[in-house]
């Protein structure tokens, strides 16, 4: 019967690091404001939203990049034995 190795490989922290979301303005202080203010304050937070997302996606990129390439060096060492 042949001998079967099992190991836990994790990916790299940076690559598991919570993607941030930039959090709503404060309802009292937002309806405070006059329309053009409003429109200014929503257009701050979907600027940071968006670059947030985007980071995110980078960073999903990065690790499903990680794991085809450790799926291959594992399955390149499965083949040579």
């Amino acid at each position: 019967m042949p001998y079967t190795e099992e190991r836990f490989i994790s990916p790299p922290d940076e690559l598991l690091v919570l993607c941030s979301v930039e959090p709503p303005p404060n309802k009292e202080a937002f309806l405070k404001l006059s329309l053009e203010e409003r429109l200014a304050v929503l257009g701050r937070v979907y600027m940071k939203q968006t670059k947030n997302v985007g980071k995110c996606n980078l960073q999903l990129i990065d690790l499903n990049k990680w794991i085809a390439e450790t799926k291959a060096r594992i399955a390149s060492k499965g083949s040579t034995q």
